[in-house]
């Protein structure tokens, strides 16, 4: 999507995208347990947002909400400065 980010779009998830995130999160968790390659864990920062294409939103409105959340998901991880 841009820079070190990356947009994953899920159709017909139901509901289900904060366990979608939960499994992705688990997944890198388990890869720095067992891979020796870096020196630091990897970490990421997941925003979501759901589009209904019933509602009056863009595209580019829902992107904007979920790049927020995941500004908000960073700040949460770093903590206060």
């Amino acid at each position: 999507y841009g820079g070190d980010e990356f947009l994953v779009m899920l159709i017909e998830t139901d509901g289900q995208t904060e366990a979608v995130a939960a499994r992705i999160q688990e997944a890198v968790k388990r890869r720095n347990d067992t891979n020796g390659s870096f020196p630091f864990p990897i970490t990421l920062s997941i925003g979501m947002a759901h589009w209904d294409p019933k509602e009056q939103e863009s595209i580019e409105q829902v992107l904007g909400r979920a790049d927020r959340r995941m500004y908000i998901a960073k700040e949460a991880r770093q903590g206060p400065r």
